[in-house]
């Protein structure tokens, strides 16, 4: 970006204008484009619930996996919501509710071949906050738990599955004060576990503070998508690891501009290189927004190419955010990005501006990161925004809503929003 070009002839300055369009601005397509709603079904505890992350399971329904509080002090416990294939809730479970326990958090969950699910998340017991897998049977029973104990605040932020039946995971440890889903100023970590959750090696990955998902990568190694900070600034960049079969490091890149970019999820590309999501400050329609934003590598972490999108409804970009927390490779070599946009209620200075509630924003491109349609769902006066998307086994999509207007006293739900195949 510091690289002084001299620029000769017509053509190659619109070339050139064509490339940036293409990478770093919201491209508009009709949204009759966009896959229809087959239906949306809201649930969560009496205190209501936010999602982080959700997925189909085995049996054709849907889980979703995210933080609640219950009782009266409102004690922070994680939420689990198994719903069948057409929305209707089969069981809710809370994890960390018990009374040994302080409060807990869970932040992604697997299934196993035989329908039983491991979850990843945190557990605190006299003051100390620890990393914790928790697995559950096909009805959402705790069968058992495992913590793994460190220094400070510590937490799992991603799980997966390793190709010898283990689970690897993700988040930090030394964080400096209480929480589950996102902490700055902790240590990024690297762990494996058998099966059962015991623990066979542990690594810090020094340049990160903390690792929002890992996944086993077609060369027996681990990949982990993260935020890195820039010199001794308060902005971060998005940041790849890559470590060999034991976790140890072995390379990371940054990507990134002036200002902050955040990166929240990230999925294994078609050609084996890495598709990341979150969201930026830099690539933006006018400086000072705050766009959803879709990185692309090369297997070994070279930016291929990088776009952003914002703004689908319109409206004043400087306030507008469109955050971004999940996104997955879709099987036609594309993907897919689940955001919310809307206007921060600090910012909010219309009281009739309909972006001040927030809608459901997921954006759909092909393989090369061009926009192939984006689906708004929006209820007045309501927030809905998108948490997460992940792909269903008939080519649809299942979407996770932070969602209001489906609890009785008012409270904000885990949202399933499912999209028909396009």
């Amino acid at each position: 970006m510091n690289n002084k070009i001299k620029i000769i002839g017509i053509s190659v300055v619109i070339a050139i204008a064509i490339i940036i369009l293409n990478n770093c601005s919201t491209h508009k397509i009709p949204e009759n484009h966009a896959p229809n709603i087959e239906w949306v079904k809201g649930y969560g505890n009496s205190n209501g619930g936010h999602v982080h992350y959700g997925m189909q399971t085995n049996d054709g329904g849907y889980i979703g996996v995210g933080t609640s509080t219950i009782g009266e002090d409102e004690k922070y416990v994680g939420l689990i919501i198994k719903i069948d294939s057409l929305g209707n809730k089969e069981w809710l479970t809370n994890v960390g509710n018990g009374v040994e326990s302080d409060y807990g958090f869970v932040n992604q969950i697997l299934e196993t071949s035989d329908g039983n699910f491991i979850v990843g998340g945190a557990l605190s017991k006299n003051g100390e906050q620890d990393r914790a897998l928790f697995f559950l049977d096909s009805e959402g029973n705790l069968t058992a738990q495992q913590t793994f104990p460190g220094e400070g605040y510590d937490a799992i932020e991603g799980i997966d599955f390793t190709e010898d039946g283990g689970i690897v995971a993700t988040g930090f440890v030394n964080g400096a004060e209480p929480g589950g889903f996102i902490i700055y100023g902790g240590k990024c970590f690297i762990m494996k576990t058998d099966a059962n959750g015991n623990l066979e090696w542990d690594k810090t990955l020094d340049p990160v503070f903390h690792g929002m998902r890992v996944l086993q990568t077609p060369d027996g190694g681990y990949a982990v998508c993260s935020n890195i900070q820039r010199g001794n600034t308060q902005d971060l960049d998005f940041c790849l690891l890559k470590t060999d079969n034991n976790g140890d490091l072995t390379w990371y890149n940054s990507y990134g501009g002036e200002a902050l970019e955040n990166c929240f999820d990230f999925d294994l590309a078609h050609d084996n290189g890495f598709i990341l999501g979150g969201h930026t400050r830099t690539y933006t329609k006018v400086v000072g927004g705050w766009d959803a934003w879709l990185v692309k590598t090369d297997s070994d972490g070279n930016l291929q190419w990088h776009s952003s999108f914002g703004e689908p409804m319109g409206g004043d970009p400087l306030w507008i955010y469109d955050e971004a927390y999940g996104v997955r490779s879709t099987p036609d070599g594309g993907y897919v990005l689940a955001c919310g946009t809307g206007v921060e209620p600090e910012n909010a200075e219309d009281d009739n501006n309909p972006n001040n509630f927030w809608s459901s924003y997921v954006i759909k491109t092909n393989a090369s990161g061009e926009l192939q349609w984006e689906h708004i769902y929006k209820k007045d006066d309501m927030h809905n925004a998108a948490e997460y998307v992940n792909i269903c086994k008939d080519g649809g999509y299942i979407v996770f809503l932070d969602a209001d207007g489906f609890m009785e006293n008012g409270a904000n739900a885990f949202g399933f929003l499912k999209l028909a195949a396009e």
